[in-house]
């Protein structure tokens, strides 16, 4: 499950993952209030405590782990019911049941270790471990021959690092705290965007922020400003940055662009073109609504000699 992608506020939580699994034991509380874990996880922690909203796209919000896509790891809930016997009148005995949810493991709580304890299930197929993800995927699609789209159809690996990439040039996204490494690490600080589904002139885009303003402002949140609201705080062209159609023109601070715009609802580079506006060309990494941008990635120059 995952945060509205527009509450960019609230980003760190997407993909967020939670289950259960119960026992063939007709008396085990995980196989008796499987229905009160399902409601539990899904409506009242999920959406109601939590606002977590909305499903992986072409999967259902919840549903038994065949539907569900490969993910790394899975948080895990189970419950526990507490009993309470009470008089009522002379002759009968009234009993009350609590049911509390916590997760399944205090030290390591992972529906993979549970669902084998009391299923004896093997989930690793679905709850593939950190880093396990695109090998699982190129193994769901091997069958199908497919691939997956790559960001180094079109870049160097040399030359650039992916910072995130979309469909065809499909690459995770690095984070906020590994993009600040690379842009630092960088000895040119020149980042590119590859758009193979936009109008020509938006093909291959340079930024380079000017001489004196290459280190970022406190607080400057850049990488959301390229994928989602391309703002002018600090960023402000001819007087922060400049943008370029070619690499050689972004090294050697030539030809730079003449027209630029800012939104907070559109990210990079809004409507500014080379010699006017133009439109229709941004990227807006949550949906690609209203824009030609929909196979692209970002770059990240790598340091020079």
């Amino acid at each position: 499950i995952y945060t509205d992608g527009r509450k960019t506020e609230l980003r760190q939580k997407d993909a967020f993952c939670t289950g259960f699994a119960w026992s063939g034991d007709a008396e085990d509380d995980t196989t008796k209030y499987r229905a009160n874990t399902l409601f539990e996880s899904s409506f009242n922690d999920a959406f109601y405590k939590n606002s977590l909203v909305g499903g992986v796209q072409g999967a259902p919000m919840c549903g038994c782990i065949e539907q569900m896509p490969t993910v790394t790891k899975s948080e895990c809930v189970k419950p526990t019911s507490i009993s309470t016997v009470s008089a009522s009148g002379r002759r009968s005995l009234q009993v009350t049941t609590a049911i509390e949810f916590r997760p399944c493991d205090e030290t390591n709580n992972d529906l993979s270790a549970h669902a084998s304890k009391v299923a004896g299930a093997d989930v690793s197929h679905k709850i593939v471990g950190e880093g396990q993800c695109p090998a699982a995927v190129d193994e769901l699609l091997k069958p199908m021959a497919l691939k997956r789209g790559t960001a180094w159809w079109y870049a160097e690996k040399e030359n650039w690092t992916p910072i995130v990439g979309t469909n065809d040039l499909q690459y995770p996204d690095i984070g906020g705290s590994q993009f600040k490494k690379e842009y630092e690490a960088s000895s040119t600080k020149i980042i590119r965007r590859v758009c193979r589904s936009c109008s020509r002139s938006h093909r291959n885009i340079y930024y380079r922020r000017l001489e004196g303003k290459e280190a970022l402002p406190e607080g400057m949140d850049l990488l959301n400003m390229l994928k989602e609201s391309w703002t002018n705080t600090n960023n402000e062209m001819g007087v922060d940055f400049e943008l370029y159609s070619s690499y050689d023109d972004a090294v050697k601070r030539v030809n730079a662009w003449e027209f630029c715009n800012y939104s907070s609802s559109k990210g990079f580079p809004f409507e500014c073109g080379p010699k006017s506006q133009s439109t229709q060309q941004w990227t807006l990494y949550s949906s690609g609504s209203g824009t030609y941008a929909k196979d692209m990635a970002f770059y990240m120059n790598k340091t020079t000699q």
